[in-house]
C-alpha cells in the first residue's frame, strides 16, 4: 500500500460519488473469483482495496452510477461474493463512460504502442464530441487504455439504456480502428477501473507491463451533458449498429423467431473457434477465448473483468450479426429469414422517401406554420456548412434589432452588465454565439416518420458556429461599436441620444444605471438656463476648499469633459487634483466627477511600474471603462508611459488568452490625485490641475458642510447634474460653437481645448487653466535653473563672451578673489561637471551651452552663438526679448 495510491483512490471516489452515497467495489482475481463490497466511506474503501485485493487482483473496479440504498447497505467490506449490483439496483445514471481499449484481445496487457493507439481514438472522439457541444470530461488512464466520463442526469430506464447504447455505437463506427470504442458499456450497473489500482490482465513483461490506473485530468467545473446533446449524437447511429431487439414489423418478427429457435452456443459454433467452455472471436488478434456462454442461452464477450450479468449480454442473432456478417444487418436478416424459411420483405428504392429541394422546402414550411416561434426553420445536415452559415447570418442580422451583436476591433462583441451592475464590452465566445443562433432560427432535423419525412427540433451545430466566428470581419453585417457611454450621448448638432441602447450616429452604446431619469433639456436654452446650470455646479462644489477661482473652474471643466467625452472624440488631457495633506477631499472631489459621468464611484487603478501600468490602462479600455482613475498617489508623477498614452489616439495591448495584439480607442477620461503632487517630465503639458487646501491641521474633521453627504446628494440628483451640462453644451452649439478667446492653447489637445474651453468660456466661468504656466514651470526644474543662469549671464557680460570667461569667473569664486558668485547660478549639469572634473569642465560647459542654443525661454531669454572671432574662439551672448507668459 502506498500513500500515493490511497490518495488517488480517494480522489477518484470523491469525483464520482457524493459523500454518504453507496458504491460497490469489485475485484476480479486470476481464477475469476470475485470479491465485492458495498461502501459509503471513501477512506475505508481505499484501505480495504489496498490491504486486501490490489496486491494480486487482475483488476479492481467500482460502479460509478447511483445505487439504491433500499436494496443495499454498507458495512461488510470486501469478501467473496456472487451477489453483485445489477441494473435494477441503480437509481440514476450519473455518468456515461467512454471506454477505449487497444484491440489486443483479453488476457494480456497493452504495449506502449497499443496504448498510444487508444489515446488517438480517445482524442478523435473527444474532438468530435466538443464540436457537438459536449463539455470536457473526467479523463482516466485505465492501465491498458483510456476512459472518459461525462456527467449526466438520466433515469435508469429502457430509453436511457438505448440512448447510451446508440451513442456508443456512433463513436465506435466513426473512430474505432487499432483501438476500439467499447460498445458494451451501456448498462447502468457497469463497473469501471478504479484509479489508483493495478491492472494485471497478463504477465508483467517489459513489452507488456502491468500498470497502475490514474486520473489524467478533471475539469475545474464538471458540467452536465444534456439529454438533447446525447440524442443529437445518438441519432447518427448507422443501420448496422441499431438496437436489433427493437426492430419493427417483419424484421422484428424474424429476429424474435431466430432467437427462439437457436442458442447463442449454436450460432457461435458456426463462426467462432471453441476452446473449452469459451469461444475465440474470428477477429481476435491474440486468439484469446473471450466469449462466454451464459445459462440463459445468451453470450457475453470482450471484458472478462465484468460480472457475468444477463443484463449485459447478447442474443443469438447478435452473434450471427457480429461474427458472421461484421455488423451488416441486411445480410444477417436475409440469412436468418433463410434459416427460418421466412420471406424477408424488402422495401424498394422507389418506396423510400426522397428529400428533394422542393420536398425540403415543403417540410420546413410545414414546420414553420405549426411552430409559434416565428423563427425561420434551418436544417444543417442536408447542406454545406457555408450555405447554412449564410442563412443563419442573414437571420442573425435580421433579428439584431435593436442591435445586441457588434463588431469591435475585428471581433464580435456584446454589451453586458456584470454582477456588480457595471456595463462592460465582452467578446462573443463560441457558447455566446451559439446562444444567439439558437434564438435567431429554429434548428430542425429532417427525419423519417414511417413512409414520410418530417422536421423535428434539433440543436445548433458547432461547425456552423465556428464558421460564422471565423468569417472575415468585413463580412459581418453587424454595427461597429466604439464603446459604452453611461451618460446620454451628445451629438454635434446639439441633439442627445437618451434611449438605452445603441446610438448609430456616435457608434456608442448608452447603458445607464437602473432607474436613470433626466429632466428635459430646453430645445433653445436661454441665458438664464445657462446661468442656472452653472449655479448648480457652483453650489455642488461649494464645500471644497479651492485655493483660487481657477481650481474651481477646472473641476467643473472636468465634469464637462467626463460627460461630453464621446462628443469630444479625440484625446484629452488628464485631470489632476493636488492637496497638501490627506483628508482634504481630493479623492471625494474626483469621485463626484465619476458618479456624474458613470452613475457609480469609479474604481481606482493601480499606478504601477511601466509594464504594469500599461496593462492597467489597456484592461480598462478593453472593458469599456469610461473613467481611468488613479487615487492618492504619493510620489512624483512622471511616468513616460502615462504621458505617451495620454497623447495616443489608440492604445495597444495583448488580447487575453491569445498571442494576438489589438488597438483600442483612447476614449476614456483620466483622473489622478495625491498629496503635494510633483508633476515631472512631459506630463506637465498633458494635464490640467485643481488645487485644494483646507488650511487646518486635521482637515477630515471639518464640519458645517452644506452637503453633509455629498455622494448621496449627487446620486439622487445625477439626472439634474447631467441636464445642467447638456443645457450649457446645447446653448453653446446653438450659439455657433464659439472657440475660446482667453484660454491658452494646448498642444496635442486642440479639439478638447476648443470644445471644453469654448463651453466653459461661453458659460461665464472664469480662469479656466489660468494656472497652466505655473504647473509647467513647477514641473520643469531645468527651465527655472537655466532662466536664472541666462539672466545672470545677461547682467554679467556686456559683450559676447567665451567659455573661458565662465571658467575664469568660477576660478575666481573658488579662490574667493571676487564676489561674482557665478557658481550659485550654474545649472545642475554644469555644477556637477565643475565639481567633479575641473580639468575637463570647459568642454562640459561648452557641450551644455550647445544643447540650449537658440532655445526660447518663457522669460524671454535666448542663448546665441556669435561665431568665431579673430582669436579663433567661439563667443556667446544672451538676448532678451521680453517675457512670454503663455507657454502653450
Amino acid at each position: 500500500m502506498t500513500a500515493e495510491q490511497r490518495e488517488e483512490i480517494i480522489k477518484a471516489l470523491k469525483i464520482f460519488k457524493n459523500p454518504g452515497e453507496l458504491f460497490e467495489i469489485r475485484a476480479i482475481f486470476p481464477n475469476n473469483k470475485i470479491y465485492s463490497g458495498i461502501y459509503d466511506n471513501f477512506e475505508e474503501a481505499s484501505d480495504d482495496v489496498l490491504n486486501l485485493v490490489d496486491h494480486e487482483a487482475k483488476g479492481t473496479y467500482f460502479i460509478f452510477n447511483e445505487i439504491n440504498k433500499s436494496g443495499k447497505k454498507a458495512g461488510h467490506g470486501l469478501a467473496p461474493s456472487s451477489k453483485t449490483t445489477r441494473d435494477a439496483d441503480i437509481i440514476t445514471r450519473r455518468w456515461i463512460l467512454l471506454d477505449i481499449d487497444p484491440d489486443h484481445g483479453a488476457g494480456t496487457n497493452a504495449t506502449d504502442e497499443e496504448k498510444a493507439d487508444a489515446l488517438k481514438v480517445l482524442n478523435k472522439s473527444l474532438l468530435f464530441l466538443r464540436m457537438a457541444g459536449f463539455p470536457e470530461p473526467v479523463k482516466v488512464d485505465s492501465g491498458n487504455g483510456y476512459h472518459a466520463y461525462f456527467k449526466v442526469n438520466l433515469p435508469n430506464d429502457t430509453e436511457s439504456r438505448q440512448l447510451v447504447k446508440d451513442f456508443l455505437y456512433v463513436l465506435d463506427g466513426k473512430f474505432s480502428g487499432k483501438a476500439k470504442v467499447d460498445t458494451g458499456v451501456f448498462n447502468s450497473s457497469r463497473i469501471s477501473k478504479l484509479p489508483g489500482t493495478h491492472t494485471r490482465k497478463g504477465l508483467n513483461t517489459a513489452e507488456r507491463p502491468q500498470r497502475i490506473s490514474r486520473i489524467i485530468s478533471v475539469p475545474e467545473k464538471i458540467e452536465l451533458v444534456t439529454p438533447d446533446a446525447i440524442k443529437a449524437v445518438a441519432q447518427l447511429s448507422s443501420s448496422g449498429k441499431k438496437d436489433y431487439q427493437k426492430k419493427k414489423g417483419h424484421r422484428k418478427v424474424i429476429i424474435e423467431e431466430f432467437n427462439k429457435k437457436y442458442l447463442a452456443s449454436e450460432v457461435l459454433n458456426w463462426y467462432c473457434q471453441r476452446e473449452g467452455e469459451r469461444f475465440i472471436s474470428p477477429n481476435s488478434k491474440s486468439q484469446t477465448p473471450g466469449i462466454v456462454i451464459l445459462d440463459n442461452g445468451r453470450f457475453y464477450s470482450h471484458h472478462d473483468s465484468d460480472n457475468l450479468d444477463p443484463d449485459h449480454s447478447n442474443s443469438p442473432y447478435d452473434a450471427m450479426l457480429e461474427y458472421g456478417y461484421s455488423g451488416n444487418d441486411e445480410k444477417a436478416l436475409e440469412k436468418a429469414a433463410e434459416l427460418l424459411k421466412m420471406q424477408l420483405i424488402k422495401k424498394s428504392a422507389e418506396e423510400k422517401p426522397q428529400l428533394t429541394p422542393e420536398k425540403k422546402e415543403e417540410i420546413l414550411k410545414d414546420f414553420s406554420e405549426k411552430n409559434e416561434s416565428g423563427l425561420t426553420p434551418v436544417t444543417f445536415l442536408q447542406e454545406q456548412v457555408r450555405d447554412t452559415a449564410a442563412t443563419v447570418l442573414s437571420e442573425l442580422h435580421r433579428h439584431n434589432n435593436p442591435p445586441s451583436i457588434f463588431t469591435r476591433h475585428n471581433q464580435l462583441v456584446r454589451v453586458i452588465r456584470g454582477r456588480e451592475g457595471r456595463p462592460t464590452v465582452e467578446q462573443l465566445t463560441r457558447t455566446h454565439m451559439r446562444y444567439k443562433m439558437e434564438r435567431s432560427v429554429d434548428w430542425v432535423a429532417i427525419r423519417k416518420n414511417g413512409k414520410e419525412l418530417t422536421a423535428v427540433p434539433d440543436v445548433c451545430p458547432w461547425p456552423v458556429v465556428d464558421d460564422l466566428l471565423s468569417m472575415p470581419p468585413d463580412e459581418w453585417p453587424f454595427p461597429n461599436l466604439k464603446g459604452i457611454s453611461e451618460v446620454p450621448i451628445f451629438h454635434p448638432d446639439g441633439s442627445i441620444h437618451t434611449v438605452q441602447g445603441y446610438d448609430p450616429e456616435s457608434e456608442y452604446y448608452f447603458c445607464p444605471e437602473e432607474g436613470f431619469t433626466m429632466p428635459d433639456i430646453p430645445e433653445n436654452p436661454t441665458e438664464e438656463d445657462v446661468k442656472k446650470s452653472v449655479g448648480f455646479y457652483k453650489d455642488l462644489f461649494t464645500d471644497f476648499p479651492f485655493v483660487d477661482e481657477c481650481s474651481r473652474t477646472n473641476v467643473i471643466a472636468a465634469v464637462f469633459t467626463a460627460v461630453l467625452r464621446k462628443y469630444v472624440g479625440e484625446i484629452c488631457p488628464a485631470f489632476v487634483v493636488d492637496k497638501p495633506q490627506a483628508g482634504t477631499g481630493a479623492s471625494l472631489l474626483q469621485k463626484i466627477v465619476g458618479i456624474i459621468a458613470t452613475g457609480d464611484i469609479p474604481a481606482s487603478r493601480n499606478f504601477g511600474e511601466t509594464e504594469e501600468l500599461r496593462k492597467e490602462i489597456f484592461t480598462a479600455l478593453r472593458d469599456g471603462d469610461n473613467i481611468i482613475f488613479f487615487d492618492n498617489l504619493s510620489r512624483t508623477i512622471s511616468a513616460g508611459i502615462l504621458a505617451k498614452e495620454l497623447t495616443s489616439p489608440e492604445i495597444g495591448g495583448r488580447i487575453l488568452g491569445k498571442s494576438e495584439n489589438m488597438k483600442l480607442k483612447n476614449d476614456a477620461f483620466w483622473m489622478l490625485n495625491g498629496n503635494n503632487v510633483a508633476i515631472g517630465g512631459d506630463l506637465a503639458r498633458r494635464i490640467w490641475i485643481s488645487k485644494i487646501d483646507a488650511k487646518v491641521a486635521i482637515p477630515w474633521q471639518r464640519t458645517g458642510f452644506k452637503h453633509e453627504n455629498i455622494n448621496e446628494y449627487i446620486l439622487q440628483n445625477r439626472g439634474t447634474a447631467l441636464a445642467a451640462v447638456y443645457t450649457i453644451a446645447r446653448a453653446w452649439v446653438k450659439a455657433g460653437c464659439p472657440t475660446p478667446k482667453k484660454i491658452p492653447k494646448v498642444g496635442s489637445f486642440e479639439k478638447w481645448r476648443d470644445i471644453i474651453g469654448g463651453i466653459v468660456e461661453f458659460s461665464g466661468l472664469k480662469d479656466f487653466m489660468k494656472n497652466s504656466d505655473a504647473v509647467y514651470f513647477e514641473a520643469d526644474s531645468e527651465l527655472e535653473e537655466w532662466e536664472d543662469f541666462l539672466s545672470f549671464l545677461h547682467k554679467r557680460f556686456d559683450e559676447p563672451w567665451t567659455v573661458a570667461k565662465i571658467i575664469d569667473d568660477l576660478k575666481a569664486d573658488h579662490a574667493e578673489k571676487q564676489s561674482l558668485e557665478i557658481i550659485h547660478h550654474l545649472p545642475t549639469e554644469m555644477a556637477d561637471a565643475w565639481a567633479s572634473k575641473k580639468s575637463a569642465s570647459s568642454r562640459s560647459i561648452a557641450k551644455e551651452l550647445r544643447k540650449q542654443k537658440d532655445r526660447r525661454w518663457p522669460g524671454g531669454w535666448i542663448l546665441r552663438e556669435s561665431g568665431l572671432t579673430t582669436d579663433n574662439k567661439k563667443h556667446w551672448f544672451v538676448e532678451h526679448n521680453g517675457p512670454q507668459t503663455k507657454i502653450f
